[in-house]
């Protein structure tokens, strides 16, 4: 199970010991977090790096804790959004009840909190908003293909490359979505 309790989301945060570095030291300090990870196309040079510097001189002052993992997300979409989905997914239904035998309750919840938008606003807001749009085939007689619009989903991304990289290896997904319309 896993809770998200603080998002952090702004693009005008600049890269510097008083902007992302002292919110990364921040987080590391308020919840101790094992990893980090960080979108693999991340344009920013060094970013990788620098964040690593900037945990390890954390955990040189805090001696007592170890200094986290930082690696690059799992960056594949379809097969993100479906270990996304399972996290949120709740099994078991017959009809209008639960199997108690087959129940399995979401394994992701977003907290909500009096802190404004550091309480996680933006994501609870945007899973209702993710859309999927339609492609035409290629002139054959294959079956449209859908695909992630990919507007204003920043945070589902984060989402995504945490649970994929972390847990999308031990998860039974496939690659394909199960949900029809908007959402996950």
């Amino acid at each position: 199970t896993l809770y998200v309790i603080e998002e952090h989301s702004d693009d005008h945060i600049a890269y510097t010991s008083s902007g992302w570095w002292r919110i990364a030291k921040e987080i590391q300090e308020a919840w101790a977090p094992n990893y980090w990870i960080y979108d693999p196309a991340q344009t920013i040079d060094g970013y990788a790096e620098k964040l690593k510097f900037v945990l390890n001189d954390w955990s040189k002052q805090n001696a007592r804790r170890r200094q986290p993992k930082v690696m690059p997300a799992k960056n594949a979409v379809r097969p993100g959004i479906s270990t996304v989905q399972e996290f949120l997914h709740y099994s078991g239904y017959k009809g209008d009840r639960i199997e108690s035998s087959t129940y399995c309750p979401p394994h992701l919840f977003i907290v909500e909190g009096k802190d404004g938008p550091r309480k996680c606003f933006y994501l609870r807001h945007m899973f209702p908003k993710y859309q999927w749009k339609r492609l035409r085939g290629a002139g054959d007689d294959s079956e449209p293909e859908e695909v992630p619009v990919k507007v204003s989903d920043h945070e589902l991304d984060a989402a995504r490359y945490i649970l994929h990289t972390l847990f999308g290896h031990i998860r039974g997904h496939s690659s394909k979505r199960t949900e029809q319309g908007g959402g996950w």
